[in-house]
């Protein structure tokens, strides 16, 4: 019998394999299917195609799951919620970078076609949000960690995570979501404090990573203006 425990690391990580499996089958789909074009662009179609499909649906799975991930629920399974394990996030990186590799290539190419320009391009907002997505579902792990603590005051259980939400609820997981796609976008946030060093050091990373996508995006669009411009 399978085992669908949530400590079995296909379980855990479920959203991430399965967006995995759906690019290589997409990939493997493609290729073949435009076996008339030159062998590089069969590629570029194939790798932009599979790149578009596995953030996709990793992002509709994240988002579908979003109602589930209460601050009760997360507070008892966050342990086993974490996503973003260096090996997993090392491939979605990789995955990001060859369709930046591949989009600079694109729009420096003179023959470039069209469609395929379109793909390379979806690319880059889909891989911005699944790394944000991704860093969400982290954020969720390390807040709940180290479980809850007494509060001195109120005497009421207090998660020791070291994000100050303001509002009395549990944060849930739309309010990870909403941290670290600002986090993303701006590099901090008005209304959420950062109160423990570990919690620092995690927001440092996401906030470097981010700079660098955001210099990244930037570029590309002046690029592309320049190039459509000659």
């Amino acid at each position: 019998m399978a085992d669908t425990s949530p400590n079995n690391p296909l379980q855990r990580h479920k959203q991430f394999f399965v967006s995995l499996a759906v690019g290589l089958v997409v990939f493997a789909a493609v290729l073949p299917l435009i076996g008339s074009l030159p062998v590089s662009t069969r590629l570029a179609y194939s790798i932009s195609i599979a790149a578009d499909s596995f953030f996709v649906v990793f992002i509709a799975l994240v988002i579908a799951k979003m109602p589930l991930l209460s601050g009760r629920y997360l507070s008892k399974n966050a342990r086993e919620l974490d996503l973003p394990v260096l090996g997993i996030f090392a491939i979605t990186l990789g995955i990001v970078a060859m369709a930046i590799v591949l989009l600079f290539l694109l729009i420096n190419h003179k023959d470039r076609d069209p469609i395929e320009l379109g793909f390379a391009m979806l690319s880059i907002p889909l891989g911005w949000f699944t790394i944000h997505a991704m860093a969400a579902l982290h954020y969720a792990h390390v807040y709940w960690m180290d479980g809850d603590a007494i509060d001195a005051e109120t005497k009421k259980k207090i998660p020791v995570g070291g994000l100050d939400f303001p509002g009395s609820k549990r944060p849930d997981g739309w309010d990870f979501l909403y941290f670290a796609t600002v986090i993303g976008m701006t590099a901090q946030t008005a209304d959420t404090a950062i109160t423990t060093s570990h919690m620092r050091r995690v927001v440092l990373v996401h906030s470097i990573l981010s700079f660098f996508f955001n210099a990244v995006i930037v570029a590309a669009v002046v690029n592309l203006a320049v190039s459509l411009g000659n």
